[in-house]
């Protein structure tokens, strides 16, 4: 289901029994920001604290409204057709006389590749954290077609914290933000992620 943001009025979403969060104001991309208490600027336990985040961060040291940057990424012309070909064969995903029959300027990236690619951004993240394999309730929303040749800018925001009904371990529940290079929103993806909790 495609959700559509306002800049003016924010953006606000529900899953299941908690608020998901609200966003105001134009998306400011490559911003790791805790904005709370007044502050900004990436408030980090004192123990975390260092050169280029060298430690990895425990389910205890996230919090909700955390934004952590992720990596940019490139669409990749002959990846993005061959992926078309193979996993998606609609003609508007690799032919370009199709794609502008249908009113579009060039070839469109399918929507399979342009997970790959959320993926591939929120990678950079992962490695920020003590993640456990998960990925509950991913929705992925297509907000803008995506061409060759668009650089993509991410940042994923902390919704909510819960712990686990398992010990040592919590979920975060997450929005992922994509912009290209010319400020438009590209997609954004929602899901549940699972850390280990701090020993001890």
């Amino acid at each position: 289901m495609r959700r559509l943001m306002s800049n003016r009025a924010g953006f606000r979403e529900k899953t299941g029994e908690v608020c998901a969060g609200f966003v105001t104001g134009r998306l400011r991309l490559f911003e790791i920001s805790r904005l709370r208490g007044g502050r900004s600027g990436l408030s980090l336990p004192k123990n975390k604290r260092g050169r280029g985040m060298s430690r990895k961060l425990y389910f205890d040291d996230v919090k909700k409204g955390d934004r952590f940057a992720g990596a940019t990424v490139t669409v990749e012309r002959v990846e993005m057709l061959d992926f078309g070909r193979r996993f998606d064969d609609q003609p508007m995903h690799f032919d370009a006389e199709a794609a502008r029959a249908m009113g579009f300027p060039d070839v469109v990236a399918c929507g399979a590749y342009t997970f790959a690619l959320s993926s591939k951004a929120t990678t950079h993240i992962w490695q920020q954290w003590h993640f456990l394999p998960s990925g509950l309730g991913v929705e992925l929303n297509f907000l803008a077609p995506l061409f060759a040749g668009d650089v993509l800018r991410t940042e994923m925001e902390i919704l909510e914290t819960r712990p686990s009904s398992k010990p040592g371990r919590g979920w975060l529940e997450t929005i992922l933000r994509c912009e290209n290079q010319n400020g438009v929103a590209a997609f954004t993806t929602r899901a549940h992620f699972l850390l280990l909790g701090r020993p001890g």
